[in-house]
């Protein structure tokens, strides 16, 4: 995903927190709206392991997320790092 430029506000679709036998770890899934290749729109789920109650606490007050995403392979995105760092920044949680 270095080549990831593109990026994009989501919704929100779900956060969850997996509690296994040794650790917990927490998750959040977004749409994203693309266009494809031959410029129909696509609608993408897609979800991301995210690291530290902190960050999911953070974002659960969010109804989207800025992803990035590489506009030849929309299947494939992630959190944007800037976009994290500056809402845990500004956040009380």
């Amino acid at each position: 995903l270095k080549k990831a430029t593109s990026r994009v506000d989501c919704p929100v679709l779900d956060m969850w927190k997996d509690d296994d036998s040794e650790s917990i770890s927490y998750f959040i899934a977004w749409e994203l709206t693309a266009t494809d290749q031959h410029g129909q729109p696509l609608r993408l789920q897609q979800a991301q392991k995210i690291y530290g109650y902190r960050l999911y606490g953070c974002l659960m007050m969010c109804r989207t997320v800025r992803v990035r995403y590489a506009p030849e392979q929309p299947n494939i995105s992630i959190l944007d790092e800037e976009w994290v760092a500056a809402i845990q920044k500004f956040s009380h949680v």
